[in-house]
């Protein structure tokens, strides 16, 4: 989950008016920092937002941190806490230690490559022979020097050893010395992951392979990608099917310097997002497939792509064959442009196509990709149900992969399959796994701690949610219901299936994120004026407007008003508008409060509200909590909102911020750098004072934000002039208020 959040917070958006940049959107080509040309665009790896930027014109290319980097002069192992602290931001312990990793696993995925590269120039007969039986066979008539600058640029051969040290030990030791790899970009410098050979069989390594982050699904790369700059061709097309891709460029090499436009991609089940294929440069998109997948269909409407089957006939015994003899020799029976433009002229809207496809395909071809659909998504299954005609409506359901860890430790074990149908989480053979539906709505970030925020949602009710990530297992899913009093049938949560429990021990809530990514919120710490507006518990007031925020995202006993707007209703001003002692004593609190709250915007230092009165009773505890004034800590208060002091002396000895209320009766000394709210000889009657009195502090610092962008810098130089000014404010904003009440409020306000 870390990653996300770092790039979330560091996004090109943010990065951009430190790095003297204008803020451009991704795809759009804008001028290039190193070229000048107008031929530059800032682009998004969906997996973990990770954003890279790109010049067609100079061919400069690279992560937008580590342009930053360059940009501020800056080496990119400090990069990430300079702009952290021009920011105002800050990460936690674990999510530095992600973000490394991943720095670590691109450098070695790198050296990999550049090693995988290098032992190209020393193939021995064995490694000749592995090729040839892969059908990735160096031509004959081609020479060294054009096999390195060709093909060579596609995959490469790697010692089995090497593979185990900086890949992870898949590879047992009876794999063959050395294995073919192939390198899957998601930019043109960034290797996303491998797919890896041994005994000809294929093993995919990524740098998520751990799980030690939440990855969004989507494109782990596309294999070919580094040499998009090459391709000269309006057209692309992406395949799943690597080995023929790869045959189809040697044997292209074989005759031209210039690549052939094909990648190869690897679709996951998920939502997934358009933001990898920006890569692509804008170019026609063309899927090419043996048949059709619900993945692959998702990706042709989601980039209105067409999409061509074409490939050797299909045979009773081998029909979903996309390598081997049968593909090697239907590459090798014509010239690869040929084969490239009959992809080309074939290629169809991907509705038209699997209308066409539909004709001829058999029954159970048929009913595969419609169960398929089913548990894929809504948009997928209708295209797949118009263009099958099935004759009957199935119940849509979804399917995400989610990992599974041992029971002993936190050890990736492997993966299974989740499928959520008819209200309920099942696995492949329909047992039961959760009698409901968990849903993840936001990822809360605090400074030392994360949270899950969403529902529970079974047959009887909705029961929200808010749970620390370490917490949160199906032990709570079950305690969660038991609290609710509900339970299923079965008097558990959980329906194990089977006697191999290891498949069922995955992370529920990790399970409800891959179903639909949630949001991430950051969580908010103080109260006050935060450098552009006020901060409240349930709203942000900016230029006169306030702006809702979620309840969660603060935690409990959290200062300050509730509301998450104000208005100055008939009712209100009528309430604000009594003729009696308690209106002036609220109007002569609400401008103090008001001048204090303010006082940060201008630059000046934040005195405490001393309520000077002839005693402390439950008239003065009433005006407490009609302005929204709660008790609060005398040592750690981080908020810009004052609290509730009655202590004198621990004020003095303690306090250091200046938002605080206290009160004292009968003051005769003077205490210095201190607001005097001057309340003696008033017998003040609780009843009597108006419940709208939290509205008036509100309303000002409305009025006070819109204004606060025309006063003159340096017009206040001190404490009184400041005083002066809110109660100049106050008067032209409530002139509905009892005029010899608010003067008389004034003439009770002074600065020691």
């Amino acid at each position: 989950m870390s990653l996300l959040e770092v790039h979330a917070k560091l996004s090109f958006q943010k990065l951009a008016p430190f790095l003297g940049l204008s803020n451009t959107k991704y795809t759009v080509n804008a001028k290039c920092p190193y070229c000048g040309s107008y031929s530059w665009s800032v682009c998004q790896d969906n997996r973990n937002l990770e954003e890279w930027h790109y010049c067609s014109q100079c061919k400069v290319s690279g992560s937008v941190l580590a342009m930053a980097a360059d940009c501020l002069e800056v080496p990119e192992t400090e990069i990430l806490d300079v702009l952290l602290d021009r920011l105002g931001l800050t990460i936690t312990d674990n999510d530095r230690s992600d973000f490394e990793n991943a720095r670590k696993y691109r450098k070695q995925f790198k050296f990999v490559w550049a090693e995988a590269q290098e032992n190209m120039k020393f193939l021995r007969q064995p490694e000749y022979q592995y090729l040839y039986n892969m059908g990735w066979q160096k031509p004959a008539a081609m020479g060294l020097e054009r096999f390195i600058e060709g093909p060579c640029q596609l995959f490469g051969m790697l010692k089995s050893e090497t593979a185990n040290a900086y890949l992870g030990s898949v590879f047992s030791k009876s794999s063959r010395p050395m294995l073919a790899i192939v390198p899957y970009f998601i930019n043109s410098t960034a290797i996303g992951g491998f797919a890896c050979f041994p005994k000809h069989r294929e093993i995919f390594v990524t740098c998520h392979r751990d799980n030690k982050e939440f990855c969004l699904p989507g494109e782990i790369g596309f294999a070919g990608l580094q040499l998009l700059d090459q391709l000269q061709s309006k057209h692309v097309i992406v395949t799943s099917m690597l080995s023929p891709m790869i045959m189809l460029q040697m044997k292209n090499f074989n005759t031209s310097k210039i690549p052939l436009p094909i990648l190869s991609s690897r679709y996951e089940y998920g939502t997934l997002s358009e933001t990898q294929w920006s890569s692509l440069g804008g170019r026609n998109l063309i899927l090419w497939e043996h048949k059709p997948t619900s993945a692959m269909l998702h990706q042709a409407m989601m980039t209105n792509a067409n999409i061509a089957f074409l490939g050797p006939n299909k045979n009773r015994d081998r029909f979903n064959e996309s390598i081997g003899t049968r593909y090697w020799s239907w590459v090798q029976h014509e010239p690869a442009v040929d084969t490239l433009n009959k992809i080309i002229r074939t290629a169809r809207p991907f509705e038209h196509t699997l209308n066409n496809w539909s004709r001829s395909a058999p029954w159970e071809e048929k009913i595969e990709l419609l169960k398929d659909a089913e548990q894929y998504s809504t948009p997928v299954y209708d295209l797949v149900h118009r263009a099958l005609k099935p004759g009957f409506n199935s119940e849509f359901g979804r399917r995400i992969t989610v990992p599974t860890r041992s029971r002993s430790s936190d050890h990736l074990v492997g993966y299974t399959v989740v499928i959520e149908r008819q209200s309920q989480w099942f696995n492949r053979t329909g047992h039961v796994r959760l009698a409901g539906i968990l849903r993840v709505e936001h990822i809360l970030i605090r400074e030392n701690s994360r949270e899950y925020v969403g529902y529970l949602k079974t047959d009887k009710k909705k029961i929200d949610f808010q749970v620390p990530v370490k917490n949160a297992n199906w032990s709570y899913l079950n305690n969660l219901l038991i609290e609710n009093e509900i339970l299923p049938r079965s008097g558990r949560l959980v329906v194990h299936s089977s006697n191999n429990q290891k498949n069922e021990n995955f992370c529920p809530f990790d399970a409800a994120c891959r179903f639909e990514p949630p949001t991430i919120v950051r969580g908010l710490e103080k109260i006050g004026w935060d450098g552009e507006g006020f901060q409240f518990r349930r709203s942000r007031l900016i230029d006169g407007v306030f702006h809702s925020i979620p309840d969660f995202t603060f935690q409990d006993g959290v200062p300050g008003p509730q509301l998450t707007r104000c208005q100055l209703t008939k009712d209100v001003c009528t309430s604000l508008a009594r003729d009696n002692i308690e209106m002036e004593a609220t109007w002569a609190l609400a401008i103090a409060l008001a001048a204090q709250v303010t006082a940060a915007c201008v630059g000046l230092p934040t005195y405490g509200i001393l309520i000077n009165c002839s005693k402390i009773d439950a008239a003065i505890s009433t005006l407490y909590n009609r302005m929204e004034i709660r008790r609060g800590d005398y040592k750690h208060w981080p908020h810009g909102w004052p609290r509730r002091l009655d202590d004198f002396k621990n004020i003095k000895q303690y306090e250091s911020t200046g938002f605080f209320v206290t009160a004292m009766c009968n003051l005769k000394k003077t205490i210095n750098e201190i607001i005097v709210v001057d309340l003696q000889k008033l017998e003040l009657q609780p009843r009597l004072f108006s419940y709208s009195a939290d509205k008036i502090v509100l309303n000002y610092l409305r009025h006070f934000t819109q204004l606060r962008t025309k006063m003159p810098v340096g017009s206040v130089k001190n404490w009184e002039n400041w005083i002066k000014f809110t109660s100049k404010q106050f008067c032209e904003l409530f002139k509905f208020a009892e005029k010899k009440r608010l003067d008389a409020a004034l003439k009770r306000i002074s600065v020691q």
